[in-house]
């Protein structure tokens, strides 16, 4: 079956565990920056549009309004958008014909404040129109200027690509550092649990008492409730075996005479009944020092062999139960 369950590094066939806690704790650092990054992505590129449109709104009207008054001083000679790349002037007529330039395509939309338009090739333009007046203070038509955006989206698109570019890094780099750092920070917490899996269950205590120096920290708190968890396991072990030894002592003292009695009778009447009887009480006083040993904590003595008759065992079982009888072979040298 393969129902089994890794408890440990040293377990037979379970991968070994890694810093599972410090990298994730590293992802969340670096998921939370790049949420943080992606909002300030997104303030930074409403502020750079709110104020890229109103610098070009600026411009345009700034633009129309010079053209407006160089019209309306006769200023025929000037250069009217001579500097400005991306502008598009049209004077219309009341019939909504552009005049000027002659070439100039079909009229701009008429709007008294900075609109963003979509003109018919899909391009998305700013425009603005005000008053066409001759000298004479005669109003014929409007003066329209458009502004291309195309430039605009590029440098939005060139802002975004920096953006992610430099979110990028910093996402590298910040995870790098977190997981340097988390790895410094939870090394403390590896070391109480290499600690915690070496402790003998016998003698349950952590190596050099951990968590007791001082540290004011979770690690410390962690440890301190971990050694105060193993005081109290040794505290009821120690209880568990001072009762166990006063059984004990109230056992070998009657099973000692009990024993010795049914040796003197043996010694009168060597029936298998009566050594049947002797036997068990020696057994039952043997398991009475073992309790006492058990209860001293002396577990670890060496395992001592012998060969035995299973004849001989078996006989010794029949003759406590009545009515049981063994056959068996002669033993074989």
């Amino acid at each position: 079956e393969t129902g089994a369950t890794c408890c440990g590094d040293a377990a037979p066939g379970c991968p070994p565990r890694g810093p599972v806690l410090r990298v994730r704790l590293a992802l969340l650092v670096a998921g939370s920056l790049l949420v943080a990054l992606a909002g300030f992505g997104v303030v930074v590129d409403a502020l750079f549009v709110r104020q890229q449109r109103a610098q070009l709104e600026a411009l345009l009207e700034r633009e129309l309004g010079r053209v407006t008054t160089m019209v309306e001083r006769s200023e025929v000679g000037a250069a009217f958008l001579e500097d400005e790349a991306g502008l598009t002037l049209q004077f219309v007529d009341r019939a909504g014909t552009v005049r000027l330039p002659v070439d100039g395509g079909p009229a701009l939309p008429s709007h008294e404040r900075p609109t963003p338009v979509q003109d018919g090739d899909g391009r998305e333009r700013l425009v603005v129109a005000g008053p066409w007046r001759l000298p004479s203070g005669l109003e014929i038509g409007t003066i329209r200027l458009g502004l291309d955006l195309s430039g605009s989206a590029r440098a939005r698109a060139t802002l975004w690509r920096s953006l992610l570019a430099g979110g990028a890094a910093l996402a590298v780099v910040a995870t790098a550092v977190a997981l340097f750092l988390l790895g410094r920070a939870l090394g403390p917490l590896q070391r109480l649990v290499r600690q915690a899996e070496a402790v003998d269950p016998a003698r349950p205590e952590l190596a050099g008492r951990f968590g007791r120096d001082g540290r004011d920290d979770e690690v410390g708190s962690l440890a301190a409730a971990l050694g105060r968890a193993m005081d109290a396991i040794r505290e009821r072990q120690q209880a568990e075996r001072d009762a166990l030894a006063e059984v004990a002592h109230e056992l070998a003292a009657p099973l000692s005479v009990v024993a010795g009695r049914l040796r003197g009778i043996e010694a009168r009447d060597p029936s298998p009944e009566v050594r049947a009887a002797r036997e068990a009480a020696d057994e039952l006083l043997h398991t009475s020092r073992d309790l006492l040993t058990l209860a001293r904590g002396e577990l670890e003595r060496e395992l001592e062999l012998s060969a035995v008759d299973l004849a001989e065992v078996a006989r010794g079982a029949a003759a406590e139960t009545s009515g049981v009888v063994v056959e068996a072979p002669a033993a074989v040298e």
